[in-house]
């Protein structure tokens, strides 16, 4: 086995089982570069999820703790960002985004310890574990969607602490980012 230090490709979806993909034997699905890095790669077939909720599940994967020890146990619904701070957010889906809260607080990630070791780490998507804004965890490259959800079509995005509309598809957007 070789030394040199490892690539990782964390790619996280909400509500995407594993039989889904080609790579998994889906002859449905045309996932190709999903199938490429599952043949070049690492692929985790036995894998389970703590709970069937994004936040707690997202919260469970970074610390590899159980939600009731994480304290993230439901959707969260708030304390993305302080939107009285930014244009961008001006529409009532942001009503219940009057501070930012670090959920994740003195919590330990596998982020933190990639970075720690040298690993430069990057978050694309969708964060929803709190504070969006400020970059999180390891994470040297940020962009982030504001909230637990947005909109498919210019849809706000945080990049350098600011939130600004994008121009696009969202999808398109995180994928083109680091």
């Amino acid at each position: 086995m070789s030394n040199a230090t490892k690539n990782i490709l964390f790619i996280l979806t909400d509500d995407q089982g594993y039989w889904t993909l080609g790579c998994s034997g889906n002859s449905d699905a045309h996932t190709p570069n999903i199938d490429m890095l599952a043949e070049n790669g690492t692929m985790f077939n036995n894998f389970f999820c703590v709970s069937p909720v994004c936040s707690p599940a997202r919260a469970s994967i970074l610390t590899g703790d159980i939600p009731s020890s994480h304290g993230i146990t439901d959707w969260l619904d708030g304390g993305n960002l302080d939107a009285r701070k930014y244009d961008a957010t001006s529409s009532p889906m942001y009503s219940t985004e009057i501070e930012a809260i670090d959920y994740l607080r003195n919590q330990l990630t596998y982020t933190d310890v990639l970075s720690e070791n040298g690993y430069k780490c990057a978050l694309s998507g969708k964060w929803h574990l709190g504070n969006s804004i400020e970059q999180q965890h390891g994470f040297s490259d940020w962009l982030s969607v504001p909230l637990g959800h947005s909109p498919y079509l210019n849809a706000p995005v945080i990049e350098g602490g600011d939130v600004h509309i994008s121009e696009g598809f969202i999808t398109d957007i995180i994928t083109k980012k680091p």
